[in-house]
């Protein structure tokens, strides 16, 4: 047996518009900083400061909205691929920079000093 349940209107909290192009304010912030740890972006040098930097409202919302959009098509799919529901999906991307190898020199510099043989 199925119940309906009619929700009440929620009460309004903002007397005018949005601000769309307002700066935003330190907790919008760190909402988009969240969503970019959902999308996988906390790997990124721009992250945190540079990401919310320059970013207003409208922006920011759009961000957040898309970051969430993808980590949940990537849970869906996880989980149409047998994905066990307790398993953490990461959105990040493994660093594709190779590191330069070390010369002899540098490295005979760095085991003379740290004493290592």
């Amino acid at each position: 047996m199925h119940f309906a349940v009619t929700l009440v209107e929620p009460v309004k909290l903002r007397e005018g518009a949005a601000k769309e192009d307002a700066k935003l304010s330190e907790f919008q912030e760190e909402l988009v900083e969240m969503a970019a740890v959902l999308n996988g972006d906390l790997t990124k040098d721009i992250y945190p400061q540079q990401l919310v930097d320059g970013l207003n409202v409208s922006d920011g919302a759009k961000y957040v909205e898309k970051a969430f959009k993808r980590f949940c098509d990537e849970c869906d799919k996880a989980r149409k691929n047998g994905v066990d529901d307790s398993e953490i999906i990461c959105l990040e991307k493994p660093a594709t920079t190779r590191r330069a190898s070390k010369s002899f020199v540098h490295k005979l510099c760095s085991c003379l000093a740290c004493d290592n043989n």
